[in-house]
């Protein structure tokens, strides 16, 4: 359905409210909050934790609210999420855990091969220049996080040789 137009799946963020339900529920156990998300710039959902943080701080002026922006999207921000919980579950000051976020989230990154950018063009997260480069046949683009947007990293040929180019750009990374 997707490749005749048919349908044009779309993301939608939870709303400040849905956020705001969540933040009461913590907050009548917890002294402090840390909402952590993915980069603003790929997504709403930080604009509306923040709007939520700012209702509930005027709720629970005892709880403190952190809403943190990685910059990053999905494994890379799950990195962080996992490091955080840990790091608070072993009783960890929410000041450490911020550092810490604030340190680990700039040394994640996510890179990505697809078989076209077609889809990532429609729901507005990346522009027509780079689907055009990704668009020429044969052509498999290497996507990177940089400040918190998506950028064409490399164009490689092939998909064995984007899968072979994303394990080395990994290794470089790391």
């Amino acid at each position: 359905r997707l490749r005749t137009g048919s349908v044009q799946p779309t993301t939608s963020q939870p709303s400040p409210g849905e956020f705001l339900d969540a933040y009461r529920r913590i907050s009548s156990t917890a002294g402090a909050v840390i909402s952590i998300h993915a980069s603003a710039k790929l997504s709403g959902t930080y604009g509306s934790a923040q709007v939520a943080a700012g209702m509930a701080r005027s709720e629970f002026p005892g709880v403190r609210y952190e809403v943190f922006d990685t910059k990053v999207i999905a494994p890379a921000q799950g990195m962080v999420v996992v490091a955080a919980t840990e790091a608070a579950a072993r009783g960890q000051s929410v000041e450490a855990v911020l550092e810490l976020i604030a340190a680990l989230a700039p040394r994640t990154n996510a890179l990505v091969s697809v078989e076209t950018l077609e889809y990532l063009i429609r729901g507005g997260r990346l522009g027509r220049v780079a689907g055009f480069i990704g668009g020429m046949p044969n052509v498999r683009p290497i996507l990177s996080l940089a400040d918190g947007s998506l950028t064409a990293r490399e164009r490689v040929r092939t998909r064995p040789r984007a899968l072979d180019r994303l394990v080395e750009l990994m290794a470089e990374d790391v």
